[in-house]
């Protein structure tokens, strides 16, 4: 009996059919039931994680400030411009908390940054940019956020509205 070493192109036949396979089978990122990508047109964005700050064992405190980071990727060829527009954040008990809001004395109660500034940046293709949000009084049984961002860009789709679902909030 003959034992030969296998062609190079059965080889490279089996090595495309796993990656393949692997691609077929891959999923969105995902953290129990909640996605944390969103694709739109040429662009992904993907929310980290949204962290309760604050002392957690004060049990006076009602609401805590929650903080969500995240980045925005260009996938396209060109660069495009985004600008996010508006925002809100319902978390799982239905209350509801607009992004860019001001309290009735002028305080800020949520803040949104995107790159180095607030809301708007042009994005080179596959290089991702930090976007986050705050938001300073969240209600103490929330444990998971629906946030949703508008935003209009350079590219395609013109303007869209992102719907990030059950994000859960982690606490320090």
């Amino acid at each position: 009996m003959i034992c030969r070493a296998p062609s190079t192109l059965a080889i490279t036949v089996f090595l495309a059919s796993v990656i393949s396979f692997a691609q077929a089978t891959s999923k969105p990122e995902t953290k129990g039931n909640s996605v944390l990508s969103k694709r739109v047109g040429d662009l992904v964005l993907t929310i980290k994680e949204c962290v309760r700050t604050g002392n957690i064992a004060e049990k006076a405190v009602p609401d805590f400030p929650i903080r969500c980071v995240g980045n925005v990727e260009n996938n396209g060829d060109v660069k495009i411009r985004v600008e996010f527009t508006s925002g809100r954040v319902i978390d799982d008990a239905g209350n509801e908390y607009k992004l860019w809001g001001s309290g009735p004395w002028g305080g800020v109660v949520a803040n949104f940054s995107f790159g180095t500034g607030c809301c708007a940046q042009e994005l080179i293709p596959l290089l991702p940019v930090k976007f986050g949000f705050w938001i300073d009084r969240v209600n103490r049984e929330a444990t998971a956020l629906n946030p949703v961002l508008t935003l209009v860009s350079s590219g395609s789709p013109s303007q869209s509205e992102i719907v990030f679902r059950d994000i859960p909030i982690r606490r320090r």
